[in-house]
Formats: C-alpha cells, structure tokens, sequence
C-alpha cells in the first residue's frame, strides 16, 4: 500500500525524520524497504513529544540540496503541520496517511507562503491507488 506507492511512482527522501517510538521506526522499516535511493534515517525522541512548531523548525533546518525529506511522526501534530503549512482543514488524518507538500524557495522559508498539496492519501486512498 503506502509502500506499494512510494515504489510505483518512484518517491525517494534524502533525509528521513522519525519518531524513535516503536510503531514509528516500524512504520519506517516497512514503507522503505525496496524504496530506491540515497536516505538517511534519523530517529528521535524529540519528534514523539513534538509540537507542531517543533516540526516546521525541523523542516526549516533542512539543506536546500534535500529536496525531498519524510517525517514519520504522531498525531495530532503531523495532522496540525500539514494544516499549518499548506493552509488547509482536512476533517480526518488517519494513522498511516501519506500527505506530501511542496514549496518554491528554501526550507527556512516554508512558513511565508502556503505549501502546495501533492498528495493527501489516506489508507483507504492508498489501497485504491495502488490496485
């Protein structure tokens, strides 16, 4: 499923963030395992007890060369991140949702303009993607 989509469409990450709690760096093993390229995984505490400002300051810290980075995180704060950042209410953001932003400019600048959503996939979403 999610990792059925990451494969197909050919998504790779430079720089992954997650949690270090259990299910997460499971979620982790699982959805990347076969997914190409180049990645480095950080596991973290700081993530598991993160606000949402916590996480858009992670994403700002990021090089401009890593274009493309995964946070595996918890809920609400991902769900409350994605609001934020692309300037959108979605209703429900179920455990397992794949909801991928992009922006023009530097990563310390992802908070001036709002991000645009490429995906917003949750589990059930994923499963009819990848039939």
């Amino acid at each position: 499923t999610l990792n059925q989509f990451l494969i197909i469409h050919a998504l790779h990450f430079k720089n992954i963030h997650c949690s270090s709690a259990l299910r997460t760096r499971q979620t982790h093993d699982l959805v990347l395992q076969g997914v190409c390229g180049d990645r480095q995984s950080e596991f973290s505490e700081q993530i598991y007890h993160a606000c949402d400002d916590s996480i858009v300051e992670l994403i700002k810290k990021q090089a401009n060369t890593d274009c493309e980075i995964l946070i595996i995180g918890h809920n609400p704060t991902i769900h409350r991140v994605y609001e934020r950042l692309s300037r959108t209410t979605v209703a429900e953001y179920p455990p397992g949702t794949l909801a991928a932003l992009s922006s023009v400019g530097s990563w310390c600048d992802i908070t001036t303009s709002p991000c645009v959503s490429e995906y917003f996939l949750t589990p059930y979403k994923l499963s009819k993607s990848v039939v």
